[in-house]
This record gives structure tokens, C-alpha cells and sequence, in this order.
């Protein structure tokens, strides 16, 4: 009796120690949420794939290509007073505090949902691009 409790103690804690612990919900890439459409301006997200207005240039930002000292941040929201339960979000980007003129981005939404994107935006790539072209030419004491 006693060998059979040790037995399934062991069997149990080797399960437990072992066992992967549940992962959080996984992010979605970007080849996940977008669904193929007609024009390069729009991003329509996948029926299947639920994410939140607030979620998209937080939880999403990598899979948006975003970096982190150049964020998206909420200038505008509006209720569409034609279609019946869709919200407009108004997203601007900026670099390390300053606005960067051109780059806001639409977030249109049913309910909770994400249906639709579209608008500029700067990608982590470009921005490298365009901080290494943007030295200034004079000092601080020149200009």
C-alpha cells in the first residue's frame, strides 16, 4: 500500500514538475490577421482573428512593425452615425515625443472588434532608415 502512494506521489510530481504550464493567448503575426483584398491602402482583419481597438498598436505593435519609442496614440474617436454599431479610432504616430507629420492611422471597428485598418505609418525598418539620414548638420551653438 505504502509502495503504490509513493508510486503515484512520484507519478504526480513528475507530471506537474514536467507538464508545460498553459501559454497565454497567442499574438497573432500579421500574415494571421490580414485577409487578402483589392486595395493596398486597406488592411481587412480575418473574420476569426478578435482583437480590440485598444489592442492594436499595443499588444500588436511587432507584428505592425512599430518600435517602442514610436508609438501610436488615440487623437480621435468617433461613433459612425451611418452604420449602427461601428467606432472610428484615429491614431497618430510619434518619435520619442514628437509628432511625425503624415503617419495616423484609421482603426475601424464593429463592437469590440477590429474590422478594418488603414492610413501611414512609419515601420521600425524606416525609422533606422530615416534616424541615420536625419544627423543634424550643425551644433546646438551654431544653430
Amino acid at each position: 500500500m505504502h509502495k503504490l502512494i509513493f508510486f503515484s506521489i512520484i507519478i504526480l510530481y513528475s507530471t506537474l514538475a514536467f507538464s508545460q504550464t498553459p501559454k497565454k493567448e497567442a499574438e497573432y503575426s500579421i500574415e494571421e490577421m490580414i485577409q487578402e483584398g483589392e486595395s493596398p491602402n486597406w488592411i481587412k482583419i480575418k473574420e476569426k482573428v478578435k482583437i480590440k481597438p485598444g489592442e492594436v498598436f499595443t499588444r500588436y505593435n511587432k507584428a505592425f512593425s512599430i518600435r517602442e519609442d514610436s508609438p501610436m496614440k488615440l487623437v480621435d474617436y468617433t461613433d459612425d452615425p451611418l452604420a449602427r454599431n461601428m467606432q472610428h479610432y484615429l491614431y497618430q504616430q510619434y518619435h520619442q515625443g514628437i509628432k511625425i507629420y503624415g503617419a495616423q492611422v484609421a482603426v475601424h471597428a464593429v463592437g469590440d472588434e477590429v474590422r478594418t485598418i488603414n492610413g501611414r505609418m512609419l515601420k521600425s525598418d524606416l525609422m533606422e532608415k530615416s534616424l541615420k539620414s536625419s544627423k543634424p548638420q550643425l551644433s546646438e551653438k551654431d544653430a
